[in-house]
């Protein structure tokens, strides 16, 4: 039974790990997590957003994701007319 719980325990900081979106949520996790695989990744996070060119690098994938998809949406549009 404890490891089935700890084992939840672990998919849940995963989980928010995954799904944080502020460093505040970076931070609560960090400090309540036992997982130094979770805390590594927190790390290396917090250092890559420090690199300006990856930082760049990023935006400019997001933008070009959110063109591509609204090309999609578009053509979509346009086949059902």
């Amino acid at each position: 039974m404890e490891k089935n719980t700890e084992s939840r325990k672990r998919m849940e900081d995963w989980l928010m790990l995954i799904n944080a979106e502020t460093e505040e949520e970076l931070a609560e996790l960090y400090e309540s997590t036992d997982i130094p695989e979770v805390r590594e990744t927190i790390d290396m996070l917090r250092e890559m957003s420090k690199d300006e060119e990856i930082v760049k690098e990023a935006r400019e994938r997001e933008e070009y994701l959110k063109e591509q998809e609204a090309l999609i949406d578009e053509a979509e549009r346009e086949k059902k007319e």
